[in-house]
């Protein structure tokens, strides 16, 4: 069996954009002031878990209102937003090289990301 197409995640797979989802967290958490710190150990639970955004907010602040859970992961969202047009985000090691040597055999490619808009 030959494979003929590959279809990519973008975040963690393409492009590192975890640290600057990490900071962005980090931001919403310091605008609710809420004295909560985020923690590298929250974040990766979290990577690996099925949470939202809001769902991560509500977890880690159980008095929060899922108003203002929203609200944080609409911030969030934001703020990793202007993370990428600033800081801009570098391709993993051997990602573009590989996409390249598909594209030479011929590999129909297409990229998919579960980050936008609403994020999760």
């Amino acid at each position: 069996m030959q494979i003929r197409t590959v279809i990519w995640d973008l975040d963690g797979t393409i492009i590192d954009s975890m640290p600057l989802h990490y900071d962005a967290f980090a931001d919403a958490f310091r605008i609710y002031d809420s004295g909560f710190v985020l923690e590298k150990r929250h974040y990766i639970e979290f990577i690996l878990g099925e949470l939202s955004n809001a769902d991560f907010f509500r977890e880690l602040l159980p008095k929060i209102s899922d108003r203002k859970a929203e609200e944080l992961a609409e911030k969030k969202a934001s703020a990793f937003s202007d993370l990428i047009q600033n800081r801009g985000c570098k391709p993993l090691p051997g990602a573009i090289a590989l996409i390249h040597r598909l594209s030479e055999r011929g590999r129909e490619q297409f990229l998919v990301s579960n980050s936008g808009g609403q994020e999760r």
